[in-house]
């Protein structure tokens, strides 16, 4: 019993370090488009706390949330050709994730993006949070 749950948790800790890194590199890859383009989105001009969701399935992956405000994680989705996702069509997982940028009042071209990712596994809680300081590289 005890070996089996702790085989189980150490795969959902496996997939949720994967969810925590891919929210982090969704909102390197904004960073660079924004910074490639005319854009009009600009990580580096949000005020305060702003919170995502990621959906590398779609076209825009990084999606503001409303749902997440105050911090609250929205529920991680699996889709039918396998892909974790937050939008759309899938089946439920244990798996939930929140992308949050803060200027933390850092310079106008430095912010942080954390991405934590939470889950239950047999009654058990894990969090996995990852948080890096992204520079603007291009001016």
């Amino acid at each position: 019993g005890d070996a089996l749950h702790k085989l189980y948790y150490a795969k959902d800790q496996m997939i949720a370090i994967n969810l925590a890194q891919e929210g982090i590199e969704v909102v390197r890859e904004q960073r660079d488009n924004d910074m490639l383009s005319t854009s009009a989105s600009d990580l580096f001009s949000l005020p305060g706390v702003v919170y995502y969701v990621a959906d590398v399935t779609a076209s825009d992956p990084l999606v503001s949330c409303v749902a997440c405000a105050g911090g609250v994680s929205q529920p991680v989705l699996l889709d039918s050709n396998g892909f974790y996702k937050q939008g759309g069509a899938g089946t439920a997982t244990s798996f939930k994730r929140l992308i949050t940028i803060s200027d933390a009042g850092l310079p106008a071209d430095e912010f942080k993006a954390t991405s934590e990712v939470t889950w239950m596994t047999g009654g058990q809680t894990g969090t996995i949070t990852v948080a890096e300081y992204l520079f603007k590289w291009a001016i």
